[in-house]
């Protein structure tokens, strides 16, 4: 089996701030460090989610990231208790729908 790697693409700026969400990064980048230190633990029904406030920001949105063996998505500005797997599935209210912004989608790489 190739050892498996993940590669992050389509980042996009805070609407907010104007530039990338620098804790939105980080979360991202070390959630597919680990899950790449991981290679061939990793099953296929694989799932995590989470969400998590950002202290950085003067806007102290959340961020919430849905990911699976083969894809990570992190979205932004989504309010406290909302559902990010429901946000990821496009069923929550269109005023969420609209507000909530994707960040970053990452992919793996060597996975047959």
């Amino acid at each position: 089996m190739d050892q498996v790697s993940y590669t992050i693409k389509d980042v996009q700026s805070c609407p907010i701030r104007g530039r990338t969400c620098e804790t939105s990064f980080d979360l991202t980048t070390k959630l597919l460090a680990a899950m790449a230190a991981a290679d061939g633990c990793i099953a296929e029904d694989f799932s995590i989610n989470g969400c998590a406030a950002v202290d950085r920001c003067r806007q102290r949105c959340q961020i919430g990231c849905v990911g699976s063996c083969r894809e990570c998505q992190v979205f932004g500005d989504l309010n406290a208790g909302e559902d990010v797997i429901a946000f990821a599935k496009g069923e929550l209210s269109a005023a969420a729908l609209n507000r909530a912004h994707p960040i970053a989608t990452c992919t793996a790489r060597g996975l047959s």
